[in-house]
């Protein structure tokens, strides 16, 4: 295997990692927000799910992205 195939299977395993714990993230705060009373702590909590999302999106592109690297 090539280095730079290496590398960037080093990068997707990588980013695999960051959107397993961001996603993990995502469920401890929709646990939040079902046990919470307060409107303004759901409306925070939900808007730090929408950042988080965005960032998995990006991670994904990041990883289609790796792939047409090395094709």
């Amino acid at each position: 295997m090539n280095k730079n195939k290496e590398l960037i299977l080093t990068h997707k395993e990588f980013a695999g990692t960051i959107i397993e714990r961001l996603q993990n993230k995502i469920k401890e705060c929709e646990e939040k927000v079902k046990q919470s009373q307060n409107r303004y702590k759901k409306a925070a909590t939900l808007g730090k799910m929408m950042g988080l999302n965005e960032v998995i999106e990006e991670m994904e592109e990041f990883m289609r992205q790796l792939e047409t690297w090395y094709e």
